[in-house]
């Protein structure tokens, strides 16, 4: 699953008990499921693969191309990356 931001955005940092948040630059992020690390609740959090920053999947689902001033997010749960074949063409599956 990708998550795309065109501006810097906090998330939260889910590896301690205390509560911190973390600025990341505008991109696009891999993203993964995982439960919540605070244990407070049975929410599922979405966060950057390799990390425990994020937020809950049902934040960034509300979030999901909604525009806030110039906030944005764009939240894909497919990718679909066409493959090059030697001959130029593209793979279909």
């Amino acid at each position: 699953m990708l998550l795309t931001t065109q501006i810097p955005w906090k998330l939260i940092d889910g590896t301690s008990n205390i509560l911190r948040s973390v600025v990341v630059p505008a991109g696009t992020y891999q993203v993964e499921r995982v439960k919540n690390p605070f244990g407070t609740s049975d929410t599922t959090w979405l966060v950057i693969v390799g990390t425990m920053v994020g937020g809950s999947e049902d934040f960034f689902k509300k979030m999901d191309r909604a525009e806030y001033g110039n906030f944005r997010i764009i939240l894909e749960e497919n990718q679909y990356i066409p493959l090059s074949l030697p001959d130029g063409g593209l793979a279909t599956a």
